[in-house]
């Protein structure tokens, strides 16, 4: 028998100041391992969908 994990919560709505906090992580130019240092609270793929809400771009000439 294969064990699953439990499920996780559904995740807080994103507030103004971690939105901001995005920006500031993407425009520095981290990579996307480093962003969870930022804001430890939240996923890996959360990020990346916020990031695609908000249309930001990945940063360049890095």
């Amino acid at each position: 028998m294969k064990l699953r994990r439990k499920a996780r919560p559904p995740s807080q709505p994103w507030t103004p100041a971690e939105d901001e906090k995005l920006r500031e992580v993407n425009e520095i130019g981290l990579r996307v391992e480093y962003w969870q240092l930022a804001l430890p609270e939240r996923r890996e793929s959360e990020m990346l969908m916020r990031r695609l809400d908000l249309g930001i771009k990945p940063a360049r000439d890095i």
